[in-house]
């Protein structure tokens, strides 16, 4: 058993304890106390030190989760890939206007050749069509137009008559010229009205078209004449469906159409020092092999001002 003085004894000295005397119990209870005491504040060491490296793991492994994320240099180009399938055709564009005329070319440097034999004398010195004569040259005849082995002959092209001539055409266009109330007519029911050749259009013939008013221009001033008084809304043509179809001056456009003023004789009215033969042939500004019904007839009148029937 356990002394009461053993609770209140302080216990042996170092010396005494070294000597073999035994400790008391408040002694014993004291360094016990004191050991736990010790142990306990080195565990809440230990804890702190351990969240400390816990803190220094977790920054290490930010900086390695940041450095993995931070992109890397770029790479050398990858070889150059397959062709892809080519795509649809897209559809065809609007036609575009009619390019300038170019400059006039070089002049050759041949040599002349030799003179050819005479020609066949001209079967009429006043038909605005024949062929060359010694010293002298008449235009050649117009090409679709025969001669020999056809209904339509030379004589089919009416002369510029004196009749023509008091009503003010300077191109009768093959055709008779006959006085009317507002101005005078041309009729041709053998070949029709023809100029260089060929008809106009059997479309937008109509009264009041810049067409027909154009073929009247035409018909009164010449090609590349001076036009003193323009022609009226009342002109118009009719075409002849009992002739055959020929070749024809395109004229198949509508009025006031910029882009076609160049090839199409319906787009707009014509200016002093036109030339007709500039316009396309056919049925298309790029000019084609179309054939229509030969122009008839024509009627024809003029003002001192411009009148244009609207569609």
């Amino acid at each position: 058993s356990i002394s009461p003085q053993a609770f209140t004894d302080s216990g042996p000295t170092p010396a005494q304890a070294a000597a073999g005397q035994d400790a008391s119990y408040m002694n014993v209870i004291q360094t016990l106390t004191r050991d736990v005491v010790a142990d306990a504040n080195m565990i809440r060491d230990l804890q702190a030190q351990q969240q400390q490296l816990l803190a220094q793991q977790n920054t290490v492994a930010n900086q390695i989760d940041t450095f993995q994320a931070m992109p890397g240099p770029v790479g050398a180009p990858g070889p150059q890939g397959m062709m892809g399938v080519p795509g649809p055709q897209g559809p065809w564009g609007f036609t575009g206007a009619r390019g300038f005329r170019g400059a006039p070319g070089q002049p050759a440097t041949g040599r002349m050749g030799p003179a050819g034999p005479p020609g066949p004398p001209a079967p009429c010195a006043d038909c605005p069509y024949g062929t060359w004569i010694t010293g002298h040259y008449e235009a050649t005849m117009p090409e679709g137009l025969q001669i020999d082995g056809s209904n339509v002959t030379m004589s089919d092209c009416l002369p510029l008559s004196d009749t023509c001539k008091e009503l003010g055409v300077a191109d009768n266009l093959c055709g008779e010229c006959i006085a009317t109330d507002n101005g005078w007519k041309l009729v041709n029911d053998k070949m029709g009205l023809q100029f260089e050749g060929k008809s106009f259009d059997d479309n937008r013939i109509g009264k009041g078209s810049i067409q027909a008013q154009n073929v009247c221009v035409l018909a009164k001033y010449g090609n590349k004449g001076s036009i003193i008084e323009p022609a009226t809304a009342e002109c118009f043509g009719e075409s002849d469906a009992n002739l055959n179809e020929i070749p024809h001056w395109f004229g198949n456009c509508n009025a006031g159409d910029d882009n076609m003023n160049t090839c199409c004789s319906n787009a707009m009215l014509l200016e002093s020092g036109f030339d007709f033969s500039e316009f396309s042939t056919g049925n298309t500004c790029a000019s084609d092999d179309d054939d229509d019904d030969v122009l008839g007839s024509l009627q024809c009148s003029f003002s001192s001002e411009v009148q244009v029937e609207k569609d």
